[in-house]
Formats: C-alpha cells, sequence, structure tokens
C-alpha cells in the first residue's frame, strides 16, 4: 500500500508501535496478520493497495494508542 495524500498511522497485531503514513510511504503486510490503519489529522488519508488474495476480510479491533 503507498500513501498518496494525507497521513496516518498503520500497525500489525502483537507487534509494539505504529508506522507514520504520509505521501510516498509504502508498506506491505504479511498475509493472514491482523492489521489496522487510522487517519490522523482532518485531511482524508488516500491510499493505493494491492490486494492478492481473492476475498477481503474485514474486522474491526481496537488501535493502540496514538503517537500523535
Amino acid at each position: 500500500m503507498t500513501v498518496l495524500e494525507g497521513k496516518g498511522e498503520a500497525w500489525l497485531d502483537g507487534e509494539e508501535g505504529v508506522v507514520v503514513l504520509e505521501p510516498g510511504v509504502t508498506i506491505a503486510v504479511p498475509a493472514n496478520r491482523v492489521h489496522g490503519f487510522r487517519v490522523v489529522g482532518d485531511q482524508p488519508l488516500v491510499t493505493f493497495g494491492i490486494h492478492t488474495f481473492g476475498k477481503r476480510i474485514v474486522n474491526y479491533v481496537s488501535p493502540p494508542e496514538s503517537t500523535g
């Protein structure tokens, strides 16, 4: 996933900390890993992502504390 506009945070369940998302940042999420994203600020977070698995699974979990 590549961030095109806006700012946000991403995290993997069971791992410490978050990754700061801003334009130009690209991340890859391992298959079958619970993960999340959130917008930071008042602008939309616009991303471009490619899902290699044909079925998208969406489950919501509580995010870790925000860093900013």
